[in-house]
Order: structure tokens, then C-alpha cells, then sequence
């Protein structure tokens, strides 16, 4: 195998996506007999890491959390746990939430400046359709991928704190305006449930961290066997293009920050309250 095919069959292993793509593979027993497990939103927290600063306390747990998870997913959909550490470390930021003080799910936000040549050449576009790419122009863009669910929290629900019965009823009326309202038929906000699905909050937080950055895009691959696609459309995705990942058709989403609707009121209360650990350049550019 030439040098060239060996590097594009490698990056065509690599976790990809914005969305939790372990997702589908939750045994049932991780669903503790079937049940959907639920927690409140005052027992998590979320942290902002950088992998190259100086070492966090439970920066060594989120990588095996991440390694170990996306070995197994690896193995299942391309039968393959080929793995570097590189796809950890490369990232500018991840992101961490936890669930009672534990690792639950993992992020990485990547940013690229793509006036600069040498970008347009990063393997992460090796099998994008040339107009996708093209769409971004030479912006700065940020990079979502690797996100990954821990096998016991797949398919939970984040509930809020308990309001009163006066502040539900409002806040029920809030929310289904905001959903009659919306413009896009085919998409339903992430704000219209009290709940949420732990999924949506992780992605609620990832699209979140793009906002409060300096880059104009925001790019991801979501897989569609289980409306992931859906999901990213929520939060104010575009497709600009798809291919297949280990046989998944899969979309190319694409955010822009003037079409992000407003965070539910989940996301918003952990958003509030982020940890941000380390000296993260790519978000202080100007």
C-alpha cells in the first residue's frame, strides 16, 4: 500500500463528527434493563480542557474515557481498535462533562484559519466533495469531532431543577411559542422539552463554545442511521455535502453563528457555570 493510500485509509478510521457516534451502540444493558437512566442538571458540570497545557487532574481519565470508548467503537463498525493518542492531543480544546464528578462524555474543538494554504491540505477534508470545501472560503473555522457518550449514560435525559408550578406553566408557554414560531418546518428546538436528552445538551455545549469563539464557521460529520443529522439541523446546521463513514451515510453540517437558536435552558444553566481549565490560544486569537 502506497504512503499516500495508507494515510487516507488511517484518517478514514479516525472518530469523526459532531455527534456522540457511539451512540447506536449501547448495549441494552447500559440502558440499566431498557429504562432511558435520568439526572439532574445540578449533578453535572462541565469542563473546558486543554490537552497540551499543563496537566489537569482528571486530564488522564478523560483520555482513557476517550480512547477506551472509541476503541470499542472502532472495533464494532470498521472491526479495527487501531487508535493514537495524536487524535487526542491534536485538539485545541476538549471538552468534558461530568456526571456526579465522573467522566460521562467527551468532546474536541479544533481550529483552523484556512487563509492559510497548508489547512486545505489537513486530512480532515481528504473526502470532502470540493464544493463543501470551497463553501468555507478561507475563513477561520472550528473542527467538532470525536464526541463520545460513556456506555452507561447513552440515552439518558438531563431533567432541570425543580420550579414552581407558576414558573413551569410559564416557561411551558415560552418554550411552545418559540417552537410555533420556528422557521424551519422540518426542525424541532432543542428548547421545546423541559428535559433533554443528554446528547443534545453535550451538542448544545459544543455549539455553545463555538459562539464565545473568534472562528466564523463551525463544521462536523453526523451520522444519520440515528438522526444525528436531526439533531444538528436543531441547532441551526446546513448540509453542504455527505459521504459514508464505515459504511454510515453521514451529512457534512455546517453552523453558522447568525443561524444558532437560542440554548435551551439546560445548556445555558452549564454553560453559566463552565469550568475552563489552561491557556487556549486558538480562542483568544484575534
Amino acid at each position: 500500500m502506497s504512503s499516500s493510500a495508507a494515510e487516507k485509509e488511517s484518517a478514514a478510521q479516525r472518530p469523526s463528527g459532531i455527534v456522540p457516534s457511539g451512540e447506536a451502540l449501547a448495549p441494552e444493558g447500559a440502558r440499566r434493563g431498557g429504562e432511558r437512566p435520568s439526572v439532574n442538571v445540578a449533578d453535572i458540570d462541565y469542563l473546558a480542557l486543554n490537552p497540551r497545557g499543563d496537566a489537569h487532574p482528571m486530564l488522564a481519565t478523560v483520555y482513557e474515557t476517550w480512547r477506551d470508548g472509541w476503541r470499542s467503537v472502532l472495533r464494532e463498525l470498521a472491526a479495527t481498535k487501531e487508535l493514537r493518542s495524536n487524535d487526542f492531543t491534536q485538539q485545541d480544546l476538549i471538552g468534558v462533562l461530568l456526571i456526579r464528578g465522573a467522566c460521562a462524555a467527551v468532546t474536541a474543538l479544533r481550529f483552523c484559519d484556512l487563509a492559510q494554504p497548508m489547512w486545505l491540505e489537513d486530512s480532515y477534508f481528504d473526502r470532502w466533495p470540493k464544493d463543501a470545501l470551497a463553501r468555507l472560503g478561507r475563513s477561520r473555522v472550528c473542527i467538532s469531532s470525536n464526541t463520545l457518550i460513556s456506555p452507561e449514560w447513552r440515552g439518558a435525559r438531563v431533567t432541570p431543577p425543580p420550579i414552581s408550578s407558576i414558573e413551569r406553566a410559564s416557561s411551558i408557554e415560552a418554550l411552545a411559542y418559540r417552537s410555533r414560531e420556528s422557521s424551519d418546518p422540518t426542525a424541532t428546538s432543542p428548547s421545546t422539552s423541559i428535559d433533554l436528552a443528554l446528547k443534545s445538551v453535550v451538542f448544545g455545549l459544543v455549539v455553545q463554545q463555538f459562539a464565545s469563539s473568534p472562528a466564523e464557521f463551525m463544521v462536523g460529520v453526523s451520522r444519520n442511521d440515528r438522526s444525528m443529522d436531526r439533531l444538528a439541523r436543531d441547532y441551526g446546521a446546513q448540509r453542504i455535502g455527505a459521504f459514508d463513514v464505515h459504511g454510515i451515510e453521514s451529512d457534512i453540517c455546517l453552523f453558522e453563528k447568525a443561524r444558532i437558536p437560542e440554548p435551551p435552558p439546560i445548556v445555558e444553566e452549564l454553560w453559566s457555570r463552565r469550568s475552563t481549565e489552561g491557556w487556549f490560544p486558538a480562542l483568544t486569537a484575534g
